[in-house]
């Protein structure tokens, strides 16, 4: 079979041009990028990098804060990952589906919880913070920080069912 020079460009042309799926993917890639680049300014400011004022929240509540902007690149840049090299589609939920292999889904719920886990310790230092603030702040903070474990268990809970599936 031969195949002329005009033929065998057009195969090549359209072998090349990427799905709309594998441009979402790498777009998502450089959102990631963004939210890693957040996560390192606020984790370097936290270990003294930018210089401190007195009344600055202590250093590990900044690096548990850019832990989870650190955290949440790392999970989104597993959806990524799973969508490029696996072909897996995220769930509406923003987790991977049953299409990705088992390790990513675990390494992505770990991820997540991650983040969940990060932001609660940083509103449970507010609520609990000893320089206080006034009696409203303490209980609205005590609430969030409150609810935001709950989520934190809840969502080890489900997770940790859907990966049994």
């Amino acid at each position: 079979m031969r195949v002329d020079r005009k033929e065998f460009e057009t195969m090549v042309c359209q072998a090349s041009r990427m799905t709309d799926q594998t441009k979402g993917n790498l777009i998502g890639l450089l959102f990631v990028a963004a939210v890693a680049a957040i996560g390192i300014y606020i984790v370097l400011a936290g270990l003294g990098m930018f210089g401190r004022g007195s009344k600055d929240a202590p250093g590990w509540v900044l690096v548990a804060a850019g832990g989870a902007f650190l955290f949440a690149a790392a999970s989104m840049g597993s959806n990524a990952i799973g969508g490029l090299f696996f072909g897996a589609k995220a769930r509406p939920d923003g987790s991977l589906g049953e299409d990705a292999p088992y390790p990513l889904r675990a390494i992505q719920l770990l991820l997540s919880l991650g983040v969940v886990a990060m932001l609660a310790t940083v509103g449970t230092w507010v609520a609990f913070n000893p320089d206080g603030g006034s009696a409203s702040r303490n209980t609205a903070f005590m609430a969030g920080a409150i609810i935001t474990w709950v989520i934190f268990f809840g969502l080890a809970f489900l997770g940790l069912r859907r990966l049994r599936r």
